[in-house]
């Protein structure tokens, strides 16, 4: 017990910088490993579903078989995120994340000796513990241990953390194969590397080389980051104004050109093969004849509505963020964080309103939450902290605050149980009515 005890208080002590109670550190220690518990369990007992296996069958395909056609992966029927080419089918998903994730199970297969075609759930379990669990974990390392330095608060820093750590859906979706957790804690290690540089004006050429590195990395990854990208990079030139600023231009062309690389000798276009016109239709395909989400005609305020606080909102399944509203209006009104403020209110309303006038109108398929937004977490989760600490809160209102993290973590709970489902928040709004796919839009016309 004694062991366990010092191991906890270790965790604890590392996450938070040691800026905290003995007390705090040790519940914070325990977040850690209840979020780790949990995803490892999810991890080794969910099933493959069909978005993940479109990324699972490139790696397979890669290794065991020596090329990028999928035609031989026995994830093959289990996805329909792929495309078909005059020798076959192939993945239509970028192929960054899939080369990536070849390596590791390369250096698994090698090791063990475990292939998918006869280990199929353990290789699983591995790789999202080495692709997905691992990396969360890093990134609750870097947001404890950033909002320790930031906030004064040590009660807002613990349930700040615990949001993080198992309130929103970079929780929900850490155990199943995905770009969009990866990208989101790319973004937020770009958001503190963004930040420091903006203060410290003597910081080293190797730190504005590893910020573009990961800034562009999350571009990659989840092109919703491009307009974070785009304005973490003016913010630095404003701010900085000196010519190391060209160190983070040169860190951000390194992952550009891996995948366009990769994406050139794959498909022969700088595209991506979902990019392309004409792929999805082969007799068979899904998209032929695409049903639930993927079929919607809504009307754009009814998406816009159920975006930000309908089924699948980013306000309503995270009520957090609601906080962060507020908190980025305290930072803009800050005489030293003003320009904090801008980036994140600025790069927040223009990523929501590009996916909602511009993006397909199908919620991101049949998944839990609104995954292209994803990349905003970090920004909307540091401005709700922001808030929450520099205002005096009544008793109530704090209260409050308890409840909308405790509100997001029954959310993200619930995606670990497998995110590429109907989640019960949208269960109970196609119950009342206000669901999209009919005949569930009995209070919502059009």
């Amino acid at each position: 017990m004694g062991i366990l005890l010092r191991i906890v208080e270790w965790i604890g002590k590392g996450v938070s910088g040691g800026r905290y109670t003995c007390g705090i550190q040790r519940l914070a220690g325990v977040v850690v490993l209840v979020s780790l518990l949990s995803l490892c369990l999810s991890a080794a007992l969910t099933e493959v579903e069909g978005n993940p296996a479109s990324r699972l069958a490139s790696i397979e395909a890669l290794v065991d078989h020596g090329r990028w056609r999928i035609d031989d992966s026995v994830f093959l029927y289990v996805t329909v995120d792929k495309v078909q080419m005059e020798d076959g089918f192939y993945s239509s998903k970028p192929p960054l994340m899939a080369a990536a994730g070849a390596v590791c199970y390369q250096a698994l297969s090698s090791l063990t000796g475990l292939s998918f075609e006869h280990n199929q759930r353990l290789v699983v379990a591995l790789l999202r513990i080495a692709m997905q669990v691992l990396p969360f974990l890093c990134g609750l390392v870097l947001a404890g241990r950033f909002s320790a330095a930031r906030l004064q608060q040590e009660r807002v820093w613990l349930w700040g953390f615990l949001s993080l750590a198992m309130g929103t859906f970079l929780f929900g979706y850490s155990a199943t194969i995905n770009n969009h957790t990866l990208a989101s804690l790319l973004v937020l290690a770009s958001l503190i590397g963004t930040l420091r540089l903006g203060e410290e004006r003597s910081a080293g050429w190797w730190l504005y080389l590893g910020t573009g590195l990961v800034t562009c990395g999350a571009v990659v990854l989840d092109f919703g980051a491009a307009l974070f990208a785009l304005g973490a990079a003016i913010y630095l030139v404003v701010r900085v104004r000196r010519p190391v600023c060209l160190w983070f231009f040169l860190g951000a062309a390194l992952p550009a050109l891996v995948h366009f690389h990769l994406t050139y000798r794959l498909t022969g276009s700088l595209l991506p093969f979902y990019g392309q016109d004409g792929l999805y239709d082969y007799p068979g395909s899904y998209w032929n004849r695409p049903r639930d989400f993927d079929a919607l005609t809504e009307p754009g305020w009814v998406y816009a509505f159920h975006t930000l606080v309908g089924h699948h909102g980013l306000f309503s399944m995270t009520p957090l963020f609601c906080w962060s509203i507020p908190g980025i209006v305290t930072l803009m009104k800050s005489p030293t964080r003003k320009g904090e403020g801008w980036l994140i209110g600025t790069v927040c309303t223009a990523t929501v309103a590009v996916y909602i006038l511009l993006g397909p109108r199908n919620y991101g398929g049949t998944a839990m939450g609104m995954r292209w937004l994803f990349v905003l977490v970090p920004l909307l989760w540091y401005s709700a902290l922001v808030h929450a600490d520099r205002t005096v809160l009544s008793p109530r209102l704090w209260t409050l605050f308890k409840v909308s993290v405790g509100l997001g973590m029954v959310h993200a709970l619930a995606a670990l149980t497998g995110p590429w489902a109907v989640s019960p928040w949208n269960w109970l709004l196609r119950w009342l009515g206000l669901g999209s796919v009919p005949p569930y839009r009995r209070w919502l016309p059009g």
